[in-house]
């Protein structure tokens, strides 16, 4: 299905200006939606349904509409929209009955159109093309020519882990959220600033490198507007790693573990109080591969995820991984 620029960037600028500006927004709305035919009204309806189903509907029935069963759905539209959402669709007459439930026509018609609208691009030429008087400075659009930075956290099991650190690429082709916050993806990766790993894991962070910012502005459109949604596909090109989690041993004691691809370095440190009752991190020890057994970091890391089990030679006793603890720090880049 093709998506005009002229609805992309309309939808852009609509998400862009404040939800405390309401008249911009609304002079806004009124002026774009002289822009648009009957023909871009129904698509801007597939579009928004779309952004609706992803961010707020049945996740599952997203990937797969098969599995949908319309009679078991408890939400109309309107308790999965975005505050304004209601306005957008009104405003442009936009075919969506907040009263109905979602259908698996509906669900259907996202699951093909969410890939066209996460590997949509617009030039700055192109977003302005469509501004009015008072969307014309980008500073009152603020982010609608795209996001060059966005971050994606997700819970995943030990073998999804163990892919992403022998994998050059990841094809995120089905359309994923990220966000524009790392803070809010390091909250779906189960963890934060001051955390060593994760508390939930198994989970993963991509920090994405978007060189041609693209991508579907959900954003203030979405349910969830502090998630600062972006909706994305393509493919992703990995490149370096950290990975961080927690180990214990026999006797109980725990200590932080951080593997870093690019030096091929294993680094462990306990966390113990100094002379002014402040606890500091200590470092332990660290193993740098190869080892003379012959041990591979890939090796290391294997046994590590893979079975939960560390065998270290400058680090005495027997220690296994916490598995919920375990974080992986992707960098990526998607072109």
């Amino acid at each position: 299905m093709e998506i005009s620029k002229k609805i992309l960037a309309v939808l852009r600028i609509i998400e862009a200006i404040p939800d405390y500006d309401r008249s911009k927004k609304m002079g806004y709305i009124y002026n774009a939606n002289k822009m648009m035919d009957d023909k871009d009204r129904a698509v801007m309806t597939d579009v928004m349904k779309a952004m609706i189903l992803l961010t707020a509907g049945n996740q599952k029935a997203v990937r797969n509409p098969e599995s949908y069963d319309p009679d078991s759905a408890r939400d109309n539209y309107s308790w999965l929209i975005g505050q304004g959402v209601g306005d957008i669709i009104e405003k442009f007459g936009l075919d969506i009955n907040l009263r109905s439930k979602p259908t698996r026509e509906d669900y259907v018609m996202a699951h093909k159109l969410l890939p066209v609208l996460g590997a949509s691009k617009l030039s700055p030429e192109e977003v302005g093309q469509y501004t009015d008087m008072f969307t014309r400075n980008p500073m009152d659009r603020y982010g609608s020519e795209g996001h060059q930075k966005v971050y994606r956290g997700v819970t995943v099991s030990r073998n999804v882990i163990l892919k992403a650190t022998t994998r050059k690429t990841w094809n995120i082709g089905h359309s994923v959220s990220t966000s524009t916050s790392e803070k809010k993806g390091m909250e779906f990766a189960k963890t934060s600033v001051s955390m060593h790993g994760a508390n939930g894991g198994p989970a993963m962070l991509l920090n994405i490198e978007n060189k041609s910012k693209r991508g579907f502005h959900a954003g203030s459109m979405s349910r969830y507007p502090n998630e600062r949604e972006v909706i994305l596909s393509g493919v992703l090109q990995f490149g370096d790693w950290d990975m961080d989690f927690k180990c214990r041993n026999a006797e109980g004691e725990t200590m932080n573990a951080s593997i870093h691809s690019t030096s091929q370095v294993a680094s462990f440190s306990k966390m113990k109080q100094n002379d002014q009752g402040l606890y500091r991190p200590m470092t332990m020890g660290s193993e740098t591969f190869p080892l003379k057994d012959g041990t591979t970091f890939q090796d290391f890391v294997d046994e590590a995820v893979g079975e939960l089990t560390l065998n270290l030679t400058k680090i005495p006793g027997e220690w296994s991984v916490i598995e919920s603890t375990i974080l992986l720090k992707m960098n990526a880049v998607l072109e």
